[in-house]
């Protein structure tokens, strides 16, 4: 009798533990974007392997599974896993909603001038000039031409110009 008791009280255990599991399970696929700024998406969740590209913060990404501390995202750079630190569920996002904010948030600038270092500022610049993305975003992805001295941002008239700086 004791040992059919303790049998029913595993069965039990096990449809809970069944049931929990059920309802917290995530239906794949679902909408979120990068929280992080030039955050990598890799192969594997591994951080030993090389980035196929990086995020930038809003990029939108549709979120197909998980494993480990990682994501498996569809990004702008293909399928890859981004630390699950770096990504924002949208709960209950429908797919127009997410075409929407995908129109609203560029996240390709780095995929079409990925090393093209000559355009990226320019483009930032049109994108923050644009309402596109905010002065912290702007100035969190600028970066200084190496080799020609200081070259920063001001503003003037209500917009961010760049200018440069020669020390002689």
């Amino acid at each position: 009798m004791h040992n059919r008791k303790k049998w029913i009280g595993i069965l039990l255990l096990g449809i809970l533990i069944l049931f929990t599991a059920a309802a917290s399970a995530v239906e794949y696929p679902v909408y979120g974007a990068c929280t992080g700024t030039k955050v990598n998406v890799r192969k594997y969740p591994d951080e030993m392997y090389p980035s196929l590209g990086q995020l930038i913060c809003r990029a939108p990404v549709v979120i197909l599974g998980e494993k480990d501390n990682a994501y498996l995202c569809s990004t702008w750079v293909g399928e890859g896993y981004v630390p699950k630190q770096y990504i924002k569920i949208f709960e209950n996002m429908t797919a127009e909603e997410f075409a929407a904010y995908k129109k609203d948030h560029p996240n390709e600038y780095r995929k079409t001038k990925r090393y093209d270092y000559e355009n990226d500022n320019p483009y930032l610049l049109e994108l923050y000039n644009n309402g596109k993305i905010s002065k912290q975003e702007l100035l969190q992805n600028w970066y200084c031409e190496p080799g020609t001295g200081y070259t920063g941002l001001e503003e003037k008239d209500g917009k961010m110009v760049p200018f440069r700086r020669t020390w002689w």
